[in-house]
């Protein structure tokens, strides 16, 4: 299952990408039979509504046994899932964010992508001053690397993260 937990996801053009790339990634196993359902849920903060639109659809979807949630919201899923002791369900979000650490810790979550935000700001930074002090040009399209973080590697990616809050 894909979960988008954010609101105007349709709106959403890195949202949209994320899902493309997940159903892209998918079809590639093609020796395995995957039902793939997408859903969305606007405000995870009205704990109470979510956990009942979970469990609606997990009673429309009986068969589910991963979701994937496409923003770093995922421990808000976690949090339902156990609500509704649904816990042997594999959930993989995105974000080395304290909630979703905790839950990756536990094993609640199976794996984050890190989207390494630091990088990211860092190459803004540098491209505009690239672009206005130097003179240079500045490629349009710039990749970054993703990173899968699961509880037995997320020691050194929080590690990693401290030493570059240091240097910045």
């Amino acid at each position: 299952m894909i979960f988008h937990l954010e609101k105007a996801v349709y709106n959403s053009k890195h949202l949209m990408e994320k899902e493309k790339g997940f159903r892209d990634f998918l079809l590639q196993e093609s020796d395995k039979q995957i039902d793939l359902i997408q859903t969305s849920f606007e405000d995870v903060f009205n704990t109470a509504a979510f956990t009942s639109f979970v469990e609606d659809v997990l009673k429309k979807h009986p068969k589910t046994n991963g979701i994937f949630v496409s923003t770093s919201r995922a421990f808000h899923l976690v949090e339902a899932l156990i609500k509704l002791e649904k816990t042997h369900i594999k959930v993989l979000g995105f974000d080395l964010i304290e909630d979703n650490l905790k839950h990756l810790d536990a094993n609640k979550i199976r794996f984050l992508i890190n989207q390494n935000p630091l990088k990211q700001g860092y190459l803004g930074i540098i491209n505009i001053f690239n672009h206005l002090v130097l003179k240079k040009e500045v490629k349009k399209i710039q990749y970054l690397p993703l990173d899968v973080v699961m509880r037995e590697n997320m020691q050194y990616y929080l590690e990693v993260e401290e030493e570059l809050h240091l240097i910045i």
